[in-house]
Order: C-alpha cells, then sequence, then structure tokens
C-alpha cells in the first residue's frame, strides 16, 4: 500500500479548504434556519461517528475471533481514530446548541435530565477513543485478546447509550429495548462498509481474499441489521399501542414512507442481493460501488431517524443538510489521509502471531 506523500498533502489541504468554508456556511444557517441546521448537525454526528468508532472496533473483533486474514488492510481500519476528536468536539457542539433543538428538555425524567445526558455520553466516549489508541499502540508488539475484549465490550456499552440517548430519546415518550443494539450494530455495518470501500481504492493485488472476506462483513451485518430494525418494527406494527406507534406512523405514511422504501432497496435487503455472488466481493470496483451505495443509504438511514420526528408529514431537504455532510465528509477525509501518512512512521501492525 504505496500513496504518495504528495497527493496526501493536497488532499489534506483541499479537504481542509472545503471544511472550513462549508463549516462557515453551516453557522450562518443557523441563523436562518436554527432548528433544522441543529438537526442536521445530529444527524452527521451521528453517522461519521459511528463510522470512525466501528471503524476502529472491527480489527479487534478481527483478532477475538482468532481472524489471521487482514494483512495491510487493517491499516484502513485505524484511520478512524482520526475522527476521535472532531467527534467529541461536535458532540460538545451539540451540548451547547441543545437548548435549539433538544426535544427531551421538556421531560420531566431524571435519566433525560439535558446535563447528564450529555456528561455520560461525552465521558463514554471520551474512554472510548483512550481505549482504542491504547489498544492500537500494544496492537504493534501482540494480539492481545483481552484488551480486544475490553475495546469491544467498551464499544458495545458507549454507542447502545448513544443510541438511546440521541435517537429514542428524541421522541421522550417512545420507548424501544432495541434502540440501543440496534445502533450500535449499525453502526459496525456503516463501518464495514466504509472499511470495503476503502479497501477496495487501497488495496494491494494479491489481497483480493482479504476483499472477500470483508465483503462477507458487509452482507452479514446487513442482514443483522436488517432483522434488528425488523424485529423492532414488527411489534410495534402488531400491538398498535399508541406510545409505539409515534415511531412508526410518519415513517410508514405521509412522504417518509418513500424514504422507508428506498431504506429497503439501499441498505436492508438490496445489498443481500448484491453481494451473494463470491466473485463481485473480490472486485475492487464493484465492492467500491456497492460500500459507496450502502453508506449513502445509511445516511439517509440517519436522516430518516432524525428528520422524520420533527416533519411528520412532510420531507425537507436542502442546502441545510447537504452542506454539514460536506464538511464532514471533508474533516474524515483529511483525517483518513494524515493517518494513511502518520501510521507506517511508527511502524505499527506487524502481524505479530496470536
Amino acid at each position: 500500500m504505496i500513496i504518495k506523500k504528495s497527493a496526501i498533502n493536497s488532499t489534506v489541504l483541499i479537504a481542509g479548504i472545503i471544511f472550513v468554508a462549508t463549516a462557515a456556511v453551516w453557522y450562518g444557517f443557523i441563523h436562518a434556519d436554527t432548528a433544522r441546521a441543529w438537526r442536521s448537525l445530529l444527524t452527521n454526528y451521528l453517522f461519521f461517528t459511528s463510522v470512525a468508532a466501528g471503524m476502529v472496533v472491527w480489527p479487534a473483533i478481527v483478532i477475538i475471533s482468532n481472524g489471521k486474514w487482514m494483512g495491510s488492510l487493517e491499516k484502513l481500519c485505524w484511520t478512524g481514530l482520526s475522527f476521535g476528536i472532531p467527534s467529541l468536539v461536535a458532540l460538545v457542539i451539540l451540548w451547547s446548541g441543545s437548548s435549539e433543538w433538544a426535544p427531551w428538555l421538556k421531560s420531566a425524567k431524571p435519566w433525560l435530565n439535558n446535563n447528564f445526558l450529555f456528561t455520560r455520553n461525552l465521558v463514554l466516549q471520551v474512554i472510548f477513543w483512550l481505549l482504542a489508541v491504547f489498544f492500537m499502540t500494544r496492537r504493534s508488539r501482540q494480539n492481545n485478546k483481552t484488551m480486544a475484549g475490553i475495546l469491544i465490550l467498551v464499544y458495545a456499552i458507549t454507542f447502545s447509550v448513544a443510541g438511546f440517548d440521541f435517537v429514542m430519546a428524541l421522541e421522550p415518550s417512545w420507548h424501544s429495548m432495541m434502540m440501543g443494539g440496534y445502533f450500535f450494530i449499525s453502526a459496525l455495518y456503516i463501518a464495514s462498509a466504509a472499511w470495503a470501500l476503502l479497501s477496495s481504492l487501497f488495496m494491494e493485488p494479491g489481497e483480493k481474499s482479504a476483499l472477500h472476506d470483508i465483503g462477507k462483513l458487509v452482507l452479514t451485518f446487513c442482514m443483522l441489521t436488517s432483522y434488528l430494525m425488523f424485529s423492532q418494527l414488527l411489534p410495534i406494527w402488531y400491538e398498535n399501542l399508541p406510545d409505539e406507534t409515534i415511531f412508526l406512523i410518519p415513517r410508514m405514511n405521509y412522504s417518509w414512507k418513500y424514504i422507508s422504501i428506498t431504506l429497503l432497496a439501499l441498505v436492508y435487503l438490496g445489498p443481500i442481493l448484491m453481494l451473494l455472488n463470491r466473485r463481485v466481493k473480490e472486485s475492487p470496483l464493484y465492492m467500491a460501488s456497492v460500500s459507496a451505495i450502502i453508506l449513502a443509504g445509511m445516511w439517509i438511514e440517519c436522516w430518516w431517524l432524525v428528520s422524520a420526528v420533527f416533519e411528520k408529514t412532510t420531507i425537507l431537504f436542502g442546502w441545510v443538510e447537504v452542506v454539514p455532510t460536506i464538511a464532514f465528509l471533508a474533516l474524515l477525509t483529511a483525517g483518513i489521509s494524515l493517518m494513511l501518512k502518520i501510521l507506517p512512521e511508527f511502524h505499527l501492525l506487524k502481524h505479530p502471531e496470536a
């Protein structure tokens, strides 16, 4: 995996300029359409944090499963660490503007106390990112399955809480015991697609079998994510309880039903058909295309989870949603580029025997 430093420097520079410009535009949107701008920030925080955190966890999952097939593609997962600090900064910004968008502020439930909610998420995510950095630095010397298991456990707890607090709590009267599990599993699905996309772009000629294995992970977590969403929606539909159908009604009716159908094609059922064949999972061009479709679909899914709470009968989509997405994408691109430049200098990932 040889990448010219000049290309990396150019990518970082361009991405940095794009980020500054789009961040400034988003700041202007705060004054023009305040609540919608904040909700767009929340959508992108949920999506891009899921991408980065999930990528960091995948090597731990492979290690604890006795997998030895990652090769140089493991390094691509560690590039997700570059988004740790930006993710925490975005969380603090969301906290600072929570009075403009957070619906749980009117709730009297102690668990939904605004300061308590943001504090626990901030503390958990700081612990997760620090543990991820510690695990990566030790990874160069040994396959530490104990540390891998701890990282996976902390990840599951951290992003289950995030799912409960930043998705379920958008409807303070709605309760779902599955939302936490769904959120961290779907984050692994998003991250596997991102790993497949990066692997398709940067893999070496002899790593088709590793790309095939990543493709199987994408397929597996596509089915698992679909199962968890179906298992959450089906009981709501047949029980028909008012406290539960508040989540389902806008997403199965009005304009949002078309987005729901689109999600079936892009992220739930479509990828299963697209990834069944073995040969296609070994094709970098094909895997890059399918992964890009899944990532776009899962961004729509995050937007669908957030925005349908506030605009139940109509869909509002425009530059207010697009601009912060470009800003986050530019920031992640710059971070990944820098990590690809830095990681070899630390001589990481020697793949010692377990």
